[in-house]
């Protein structure tokens, strides 16, 4: 069972790498320019969004 599982674990741990680097690169961005306007703040709060809710539906649909 645990190698049946280990697939589906890999490619969570993928996904979340993803968005953990997206995130630093970001985090650096903003530290590098001191700050960042209101509208980069929101549309980066939409791209974090959409990135949580499509893994949230991704393991969804694993555990039918």
């Amino acid at each position: 069972m645990k190698n049946e599982i280990r697939p589906l674990n890999e490619q969570s741990t993928e996904q979340s790498k993803i968005a953990l680097n997206l995130w630093v690169d970001d985090k650096n961005k903003h530290k590098l320019s001191d700050g960042f306007s209101d509208y980069i703040a929101e549309a980066h709060r939409e791209q974090y969004l959409e990135i949580f809710t499509a893994m949230a539906k991704g393991e969804a649909l694993k555990e039918k």
